[in-house]
């Protein structure tokens, strides 16, 4: 990935937390986020970013029976760095609105 945002790790779950809401998901997606990316590495800086909707799906593909109104899949990308470098910012997808029957998948890798 080519954007994203590096941070000290005493902020990533203030990125996170950003991005989430960026993102459009609600506090409780956003806080299992920031829960399930405690202690997944001890580095000083970490580069937080996101992949698209379309390669989320592909990198974690799901199928549901009945198929949802709306489907989101947001695969979170967190790669551990010694020094901050220097990238561009996201851009964000326009968010499609929760309606009917919403499927929300919310995941991250950590690149050691």
């Amino acid at each position: 990935l080519d954007y994203g945002r590096v941070v000290r790790i005493s902020e990533i779950n203030k990125t996170l937390e950003e991005y989430g809401v960026r993102l459009g998901l609600n506090e409780k997606e956003i806080n299992d986020l920031k829960s399930s990316v405690i202690g997944q590495t001890d580095s000083s800086y970490v580069l937080v970013s996101f992949f698209s909707d379309k390669v989320s799906k592909q990198i974690l593909p799901i199928t549901f029976t009945p198929q949802p109104n709306v489907y989101r899949n947001i695969v979170f990308y967190l790669k551990p760095l010694t020094a901050p470098i220097s990238i561009k910012e996201p851009k964000f997808e326009e968010i499609p609105q929760r309606t009917g029957f919403t499927a929300v998948e919310v995941s991250h890798i950590v690149d050691n």
